[in-house]
């Protein structure tokens, strides 16, 4: 049997994008995203987003590790409702957030 994941259908397909986070506690194995800023990328996430006028289209989540991303820093992954595939980001900062936004939605 072969699962599929439609983002949408799970949000009452409200959002056009879903953007995934790590935020990998350092307590854990892999631990560079959090050493990397991955809560202060996520948090930058949701408010530059809602300045934007996007809260609505696009679900930021915090995520655990995403790719075995020990020595990549944080790790973002957006996925569009109406596109196919994955976009990853890595080494991502708080100060990248705002051009990603711009580029990406």
């Amino acid at each position: 049997m072969v699962e599929t994941f439609e983002p949408g259908l799970a949000y009452g397909n409200t959002y056009r994008y879903f953007v995934w986070v790590c935020t990998n506690p350092a307590s854990r194995q892999f631990e560079k995203c959090d050493i990397q800023e991955g809560e202060a990328v996520l948090n930058a996430f949701r408010q530059i987003l809602q300045q934007k006028g996007l809260g609505r289209e696009v679900l930021v989540a915090s995520s655990g590790c995403i790719l075995g991303c020990k020595s990549q820093g944080t790790t973002v992954a957006i996925v569009s409702n109406t596109q196919p595939g994955i976009i990853f980001l890595q080494n991502v900062l708080v100060q990248d957030v705002s051009q990603i936004i711009q580029q990406y939605f």
